[in-house]
């Protein structure tokens, strides 16, 4: 039986040489391992660099905005009312007042009642229908306010209506949003009048009217009618101008809309009378 010693010999190299192929195939697997642990590490530092450099120029973006917006206040020096104080009959006598706005506007839906409340000298509107808030001062001008002790602003429910993008109150002047609207507005009417007094009436709540969005939905911007309200009154803080939010204080929900106007939206008599008694008792209250 010589062929059993070889026999065996052959089985013990195979032994070796699959247990050093095995051993092989595990210092490979390692080695390999170990270089996609390296790659994935250095993918990882990558990502985690940009993520880095991304967040340096958007905190960058940021802070030049708001420096933009500071340097652009600089400029402007607001000397009209800023104080609600106890009612005073005759802080409005014989004064003129120049009413901008939206469609509630352009009905003359307060104006004359407020006029005849306050005792003013005159009140002259300027106002469309569908105005939007970064239109609301294109056509007031240095000659048109020469004479005016009053300037307000009762704009809004159109941007709701027509889907106008919110932003935020770190925008600009420069930017196209309601808030980049709103410090566009306010920059002109106090580089043109400073000494006037001005006042935002914030938009009225509204029911379904036509085909545009409903309250309290969204409208197509994804902005809600109380975000517009809320953008007025933040803006309008921060310059220290007095805003009516009649959005909130009005009296006129969803539960009584359709007894004061005339489609959801526009105001018939008795809304007329509720709206002007709010506006008189607010800028009586003026100092």
């Amino acid at each position: 039986m010589f062929w059993k010693p070889k026999v065996k010999f052959f089985q013990t190299c195979f032994t070796l040489l699959l247990l050093t192929l095995i051993l092989f195939v595990v210092i490979a697997g390692n080695n390999k391992l170990r270089e996609n642990t390296s790659r994935l590490k250095i993918e990882a530092n990558k990502i985690e660099e940009e993520n880095k450099q991304k967040a340096e120029a958007e905190e960058k973006k940021l802070s030049k905005a708001a420096k933009q917006q500071e340097d652009a206040s600089k400029d402007i020096t607001y000397k009209g009312s800023t104080v609600i104080g106890s009612a005073d009959e005759n802080r409005w006598k014989n004064k003129n007042w120049l009413a901008l706005g939206d469609n509630i506007t352009y009905k003359l839906s307060y104006q004359s009642n407020v006029k005849v409340s306050l005792g003013m000298n005159k009140v002259t509107t300027d106002a469309s229908i569908g105005r939007l808030m970064k239109d609301s001062a294109n056509d007031v001008n240095a000659s048109k306010v020469a004479n005016e002790d009053l300037i307000t602003v009762f704009a809004g429910t159109a941007d709701y209506s027509l889907n106008t993008p919110l932003g935020t109150v770190k925008d600009d002047e420069n930017t196209k949003t309601f808030y980049g609207a709103l410090y566009r507005t306010i920059n002109k009417l106090i580089k043109l009048k400073p000494d006037a007094t001005i006042a935002f009436f914030t938009p009225l709540k509204r029911g379904a009217y036509s085909v545009y969005p409903v309250y309290p939905a969204p409208n197509r911007a994804g902005v809600t009618l109380g975000e517009y309200a809320e953008a007025i009154e933040n803006v309008c803080k921060s310059y220290n101008i007095l805003v009516l939010n009649l959005f909130d204080e009005s009296g006129i929900n969803r539960s009584n809309i359709s007894s004061y106007t005339v489609d959801g939206l526009h105001l018939n008599e008795a809304g007329s009378r509720k709206v002007s008694t709010c506006i008189s008792d607010y800028l009586k209250k003026i100092e």
